[in-house]
């Protein structure tokens, strides 16, 4: 990691989102009492041996950052540089995609234009790809907003899809420049932000922020929402938690992950989210050592996210788009082969448990 008490923003925002994406997947869809029976004795990298792996949140994030940097500001060239990277991951056997991305990446396949292979859903997709989005065009929201939309329409046409990941993205791009942001001036953003969002997840989000403006926990607030399966996977259920965590966690990036883990229900998402917004903003010491280290990723290795985020601060810094560092790629599907007999044995792990 880079030798300064901060990692660049870019870079931050990565490990974030991997590290939260490794921690909450051994746990995804359990119920609050059952998750918080697993993490009995703290929340640790605990897939298999001890170790973490990431799924398709990280992958997501992964895909936009080498993206941007192979397009920069060109958003066109951006949308279909992404599309071709979403076909050939789907070649590799990725385990765990959601169903919209899925049949939004057969739709390229099919011959369908990226501007058409959306599907109606308000599934999470978009949003595991617009913190690196935000924090990348953090001084300029008009190009963080058309770049968001060109992530999200590329699989999920739904509005609430694109309003969840600009939230996010927002979030995110606050978190990069390290700014602490009251309650007030971030509901006052996305109002002025996104002045036609959805009525019910415009209500939800005011409802979020003012129970974490009184300090109440993210498990009181789930339920009086009446979410008793935790947090699940509607794009505007997950970003109203998120932001009710990140408010009052702004610089705790372990306590956030912690809580939002604890919460139950699509656990790696919320997590891997949340991760990449306080991540954008931590300094080195935040990230648990043991997490780090305990994160048993290949080709794509710790050092490899690393090497991408400063790449990508780069690009950002220079405004000159180059080459996203290399990775044995063609050892993604075997990875990927052993990372879905884990997943299995998880699953067998969780049925006893």
């Amino acid at each position: 990691m880079n030798s300064s008490n901060y990692p660049s923003a870019c870079t931050g925002c990565l490990l974030g989102q991997a590290l939260g994406d490794s921690l909450g997947l051994p746990v995804e869809f359990l119920k609050p009492e059952k998750t918080r029976r697993y993490f009995r004795r703290g929340v640790e990298q605990t897939l298999f041996w001890g170790r973490g792996m990431v799924s398709d949140d990280t992958d997501n994030a992964c895909f936009t950052a080498q993206s941007l940097i192979r397009c920069f500001d060109d958003c066109s060239k951006f949308k279909h540089n992404l599309a071709w990277r979403l076909r050939l991951w789907l070649l590799s056997l990725p385990a765990g995609i959601g169903f919209a991305t899925l049949r939004s990446i057969l739709k390229l396949w099919l011959g369908f234009s990226p501007e058409k292979s959306g599907v109606f859903s308000a599934g999470n997709g978009p949003a595991m790809r617009s913190p690196i989005i935000g924090v990348f065009f953090a001084d300029d929201f008009a190009r963080m907003s058309e770049f968001v939309k060109a992530s999200t329409l590329l699989t999920h046409t739904d509005p609430k899809a694109f309003h969840g990941a600009m939230i996010v993205a927002f979030a995110a791009s606050l978190s990069g420049k390290r700014q602490n942001v009251s309650f007030t001036a971030f509901k006052e953003l996305i109002n002025a932000q996104i002045p036609d969002m959805n009525e019910e997840f415009a209500d939800l989000m005011t409802r979020a922020i003012d129970s974490s403006e009184k300090n109440e926990s993210l498990e009181d607030f789930i339920l009086s929402e009446g979410w008793v399966n935790g947090v699940s996977g509607y794009i505007v259920h997950t970003v109203a938690a998120v932001i009710h965590v990140w408010l009052r966690n702004q610089k705790n990036f372990a306590g956030g992950i912690e809580e939002i883990i604890l919460a139950g229900g699509d656990t790696d998402t919320t997590a891997a989210i949340l991760g990449a917004i306080i991540g954008a903003g931590a300094d080195s010491a935040s990230f648990p050592e043991t997490w780090v280290k305990k994160l048993a990723e290949w080709p794509r290795s710790v050092q490899w996210l690393e090497k991408l985020g400063d790449r990508l601060e780069e690009v950002k810094s220079t405004g000159k788009k180059g080459f996203p560092p290399y990775y044995a790629w063609y050892l993604i599907p075997l990875r990927n082969l052993v990372f879905i007999f884990i997943i299995l044995l998880q699953v067998f792990k969780r049925i006893l448990f």
